[in-house]
């Protein structure tokens, strides 16, 4: 066995390995196939992480089983939950589960699953992260007594409002816009990345500047431009 054979037997064992332990049977069946089994190796060889491989050929094949869509959504839940604990604010919780949270935008992502793409772990755990911060705060909102701030949140100072307020076209941005900006975040360069992935957790155009180590005004411009060439990529 040459050491090229020996080396994609090994990412084939890994490759069964991760689906065994972190997916489920229905995902070691698949990688099992020889069909499934070279596209691993030309998504390995071009550079894709091992993880992001397996769920790639996973959501590839997501219509021909629905196990096969049970472990692949089930796969990001632990981290779901996490984020989830953290956007429930401490009065919310009150009246709404974190469980609960993560269940519904997990059923609603159950039924999109087949339409979304994939392109890799963290640009779909961003996916999540986002639909669950959406539904919190639509919760938080609904809760929220009339007339009065949202549970457990004070009014912002003026201070405030000038230094968080989003450059004008993040204003105009609506739900699918952002959604797409998730979607292509993982083909773009490394920085804009950054910033948008920060714009994306409802962090502020100052909390971009420290990051990037850059003034408040070249902050907002940076991510003005990540935000634009995110939208000239078009889909897919």
């Amino acid at each position: 066995m040459s050491s090229d054979q020996a080396e994609s037997q090994s990412q084939i064992q890994a490759a069964l390995e991760f689906a065994r332990t972190e997916l489920g049977p229905a995902s070691e069946r698949l990688m099992g196939t020889p069909a499934a089994q070279a596209l691993l190796l030309t998504r390995l060889r071009a550079g894709q992480k091992l993880e992001d491989a397996v769920l790639g050929i996973a959501h590839l094949h997501l219509r021909e089983d629905p196990r096969l869509a049970d472990e692949f959504l089930t796969h990001f839940l632990d981290d779901a939950y996490r984020n989830g604990r953290r956007l429930v604010t401490s009065d919310l919780r009150n009246f709404l589960d974190t469980g609960d949270l993560v269940h519904s935008v997990a059923g609603d992502l159950w039924q999109e699953l087949t339409e979304l793409q994939f392109e890799g772990r963290a640009q779909f755990m961003a996916l999540v992260t986002q639909r669950l911060r959406w539904r919190a705060t639509d919760e938080a909102r609904r809760l929220r007594p009339r007339g009065g701030p949202p549970p457990d949140e004070t009014p912002p100072s003026p201070r405030e409002l000038i230094d968080d307020a989003p450059p004008p076209d993040v204003a105009l941005l609506d739900r699918d816009e952002l959604e797409q900006l998730v979607l292509r975040l993982l083909r773009l360069p490394e920085r804009d990345q950054l910033i948008l992935r920060m714009y994306l957790r409802g962090e502020s155009v100052e909390a971009i500047a420290s990051a990037c180590q850059l003034n408040y005004e070249a902050a907002r411009k940076a991510l003005q431009r990540a935000l634009a060439r995110a939208r000239a990529m078009g889909p897919g």
